[in-house]
């Protein structure tokens, strides 16, 4: 039986998002069609299309002829992200993106399986399929997406989740899990594993938390937790309690704590936590410093618990990391 696929293209998408489903396809088709009916059996029909009957532009400037999404009439909606500078630019383009959000919430509602790819979550949420059901999108925009859509059940850290035929998954790269799941869904575990062999794919990929930097996903509009923020980046190897941080910035304790919370959606000494997490990476993956020196150097006393506390985090132990992540 041949599954048809159709692949929602759109101003700004991300082309890389796009295309590698679009290939990942295209190799799994070939291996599977050596497999059937003498080569005569593709697993997936698939096509790009778009819902304003015009070429689009993607990302990163690439033109992309696609066809009309028409009648849906199909078995699997596939969502690609799209680029952002801000969290705002982000709602503004969704927005943007009303006919493409429809399109989106028909095809939940015919109950076709729509599978998304990082920040194509947002789509998915905009169209309201996502309330209640499990999902996960890039690291970098976590918070967006809890704050808009409280009613999604965000798993922070997932590469990859599936809820009742709805697919979700972290960011870019992650497009190759979702492929290689859907091919295991609509052919078998076999063909998915020879799939990532052919392809050079690590199948079963769970976190995306080793991936996480901290620096980068910690974004505030509050002009006063924006400097705490900076503050502790530089002195994160200080040892210093909440009401010390709290005098140093002229507020109380309690302001501070709800202050912070509000903005960061954590406490003060959570995001410390994060920041010398980030440090000790940095340290596993260009030196040659001993874990003991690496804990001393973040400002930790004790090394089992900081131990517990890296794997906590990042899901990883400091030695697995290392090995994983080491450019030395």
């Amino acid at each position: 039986m041949t599954h048809r696929v159709k692949i929602l293209a759109y101003e700004g998408c991300m082309a890389s998002e796009v295309m590698a489903i679009a290939d990942l396809f295209h190799i799994a088709n070939k291996m599977w069609s050596s497999r059937h009916s003498k080569g005569k059996e593709k697993l997936f029909s698939f096509e790009l299309v778009g819902v304003r009957g015009t070429p689009i532009s993607t990302a990163n400037g690439a033109r992309i002829e696609v066809g009309v999404a028409g009648d849906m009439d199909c078995d699997l909606l596939v969502v690609p992200g799209l680029d952002f500078d801000s969290p705002r630019v982000l709602i503004e383009r969704l927005g943007q993106l009303e006919p493409e959000i429809a399109l989106v919430r028909e095809s939940a509602q015919r109950g076709i399986v729509i599978a998304s790819i990082c920040v194509g979550a947002f789509l998915l949420a905009e169209a309201e399929i996502l309330d209640g059901r499990k999902a996960t999108t890039s690291w970098l925009l976590n918070g967006v997406l809890i704050k808009r859509y409280p009613l999604v059940k965000l798993d922070l850290n997932a590469i990859l989740t599936e809820d009742n035929g709805v697919f979700c998954t972290g960011a870019v790269t992650a497009v190759y899990d979702l492929g290689l799941r859907l091919v295991e869904r609509f052919g078998d575990s076999d063909l998915a594993q020879m799939v990532a062999k052919v392809m050079l794919l690590e199948p079963n990929r769970r976190s995306q938390a080793p991936f996480v930097f901290t620096s980068l996903d910690a974004q505030s509009k509050d002009t006063l937790i924006a400097q705490v923020c900076k503050w502790l980046d530089r002195n994160f190897r200080k040892k210093f309690s909440i009401d010390e941080i709290a005098t140093l910035f002229a507020v109380s304790e309690r302001t501070l704590l709800r202050r912070f919370r509000n903005e960061m959606e954590e406490t003060p000494i959570g995001y410390l936590q994060k920041v010398r997490l980030e440090h000790a990476k940095a340290l596993l993956e260009t030196t040659n410093l001993s874990f003991a020196q690496i804990v001393d150097h973040v400002g930790y006393f004790d090394e089992s618990t900081f131990r517990r506390l890296f794997k906590r985090h990042v899901g990883l132990t400091p030695i697995e990391y290392q090995k994983r992540f080491s450019i030395r």
